[in-house]
């Protein structure tokens, strides 16, 4: 990874200078990728365009900027130092449970505990199940090839320690413009 940064502009993610040979290869993917047309299509049978999952994922990532990123869920605890959940037992005592269900509850629904995303929280969130699913396909498709792998899953890849916001932040731009270069147009249906 190059360190330059993608910025979000007004309208969408632009592409460092340093990433542009991995949008043309991305692109040569896409147009000789076993999906085909299914790419772009829904779990509902829908087909989605490019233009619509890059703006989903300039949403995205403005939506990580300003909740702030998390590499996965439970992040904040160090590693080799349980949660309050990991420390409950069968003969643990009501407060220790009562501690553990309240901590988990400011984790997981955002009361007061850390309102940070992930990717994938972030690319689910405020958006139909079509577009979430195409984006995230397609994310998966430029990450694989941008390790050289015949597969690859950008939640897991995030998710690895070591990764950080702007390498997420990139794979968001280079991916939204292969959505606009190689996706279908909006009314293609």
């Amino acid at each position: 990874m190059s360190g330059v940064s993608a910025v979000v502009k007004s309208h969408g993610l632009v592409v460092p200078p340093a990433l542009k040979d991995e949008v043309e290869a991305a692109v040569q993917a896409v147009g000789s990728s076993w999906w085909g047309e299914r790419l772009w299509r829904g779990p509902s049978g829908e087909q989605v365009s490019g233009q619509e999952v890059a703006d989903h994922l300039a949403k995205t990532i403005a939506r990580l900027e300003r909740a702030g990123w998390r590499r996965k869920w439970l992040d904040d605890v160090e590693p080799g130092e349980p949660s309050p959940v990991d420390e409950l037992s069968e003969s643990s005592s009501v407060r220790a449970v009562l501690r553990a269900a309240v901590w988990a509850l400011k984790e997981f629904a955002g009361s007061g505990g850390d309102r940070r995303l992930t990717l994938l929280s972030a690319l689910a969130d405020g958006v139909d199940d079509d577009t979430w699913m195409v984006s995230s396909r397609l994310m998966d498709l430029v990450l694989a090839t941008r390790l050289g792998v015949p597969r690859a899953n950008v939640t897991s890849w995030s998710e690895r320690q070591g990764h950080t916001f702007d390498e997420v932040r990139d794979l968001a731009a280079v991916t939204a413009e292969v959505a606009r270069r190689t996706g279908p147009k909006a009314g293609d249906r």
